[in-house]
């Protein structure tokens, strides 16, 4: 894996983590974003699982 591959997947790894945090922490206790804490929360574990899927082939395709 290049540099920019792995720096691409640091940040994705960085704003999903990002997102489920605000969604659990943040996003709950702002009045007009209560709503939209369930699709935070989903787009960020669908990010982070992308990530691994990612990883996964990267590492069987360097095998």
């Amino acid at each position: 894996m290049d540099k920019k591959q792995t720096y691409f997947l640091i940040t994705l790894i960085l704003i999903g983590f990002l997102l489920v945090e605000s969604s659990i922490y943040i996003v709950p206790y702002i009045e007009g974003l209560k709503e939209l804490e369930i699709a935070v929360f989903v787009i960020g574990i669908l990010i982070l699982l992308g990530v691994i899927i990612l990883l996964a082939k990267t590492k069987r395709h360097n095998d």
